[in-house]
């Protein structure tokens, strides 16, 4: 039997790196990054950013897809899913920083 994880479960698999690379996809423009400019963003290698893009993909939280401007790197983005995920993490992050700070 397969066991079910929950989405804290899933997000502590990878770490607090799955949640800044959540938050940091989580951008304005929406328009998405290619992986290597999110990994330099994060500081994270490649590698261990393909793994967390994998887990997020499985769990319906980001897209990737080809663009037209540049056929020879994916871009990754959030799905509404991932999104709202987005959006609660930070809220649980500003929290955490408002109450570590006082």
């Amino acid at each position: 039997m397969k066991k079910e994880y929950t989405t804290g479960q899933r997000l502590i698999f990878g770490g607090i790196k799955s949640v800044e690379v959540l938050i940091a996809l989580n951008e304005p423009n929406g328009n998405g990054f290619y992986m290597s400019i999110l990994s330099k963003k994060v500081n994270i290698t490649k590698s261990y950013l393909t793994k967390l893009i994998f887990l997020f993909k499985k769990n319906g939280w980001i897209i990737s897809y080809i663009p037209k401007d540049n056929l020879r790197m994916k871009k990754i983005s959030l799905t509404e899913k991932g999104k709202e995920l987005a959006r609660n993490l930070f809220e649980v992050y500003h929290l955490l920083d408002e109450n570590i700070k006082n």
